[in-house]
């Protein structure tokens, strides 16, 4: 077999095979539920539960401050948005100019046990 078709067909296989690698956990991830008893009429309740529950916020962000959430109801559901700045978890040191994301985060309370970032925009934030 010739080593260019080879080569090419690694080249092309190599991308394909990690996404589907990682499609099931990003998947189960987004699936995450409170336990039993859970109420998301707490703001913070809320946002702790998207912080550790998101697949992008759970990996990303270490902690918020200044967090402004807002709720409202369209079309029948129960919506949100949070804006504030998040800490970037496990920043490396060479990189603590930029200590953080100013987030904005919208999405909806689907039900009792759980509630699912729609939108999501991250703005780095940097000292110098």
């Amino acid at each position: 077999m010739n080593h260019t078709i080879v080569f090419r067909w690694l080249i092309w296989a190599f991308p394909v095979l990690v996404a589907l690698c990682l499609l099931p956990s990003a998947a189960n991830a987004s699936q995450v539920q409170a336990p039993a008893g859970f109420d998301f009429g707490s703001d913070a309740v809320l946002v702790n539960f998207l912080l550790k529950g998101d697949v992008v916020l759970s990996r990303v962000v270490a902690s918020c401050e200044r967090l402004n959430v807002v709720r409202h109801e369209s079309q029948g559901r129960k919506a949100f948005e949070i804006k504030g700045f998040c800490l970037i978890k496990n920043n490396p040191q060479e990189d603590l100019d930029c200590a953080g994301y100013d987030i904005d985060a919208s999405g909806e309370i689907d039900n009792k046990i759980q509630a699912t970032i729609r939108k999501l925009t991250l703005s780095l934030v940097c000292s110098a």
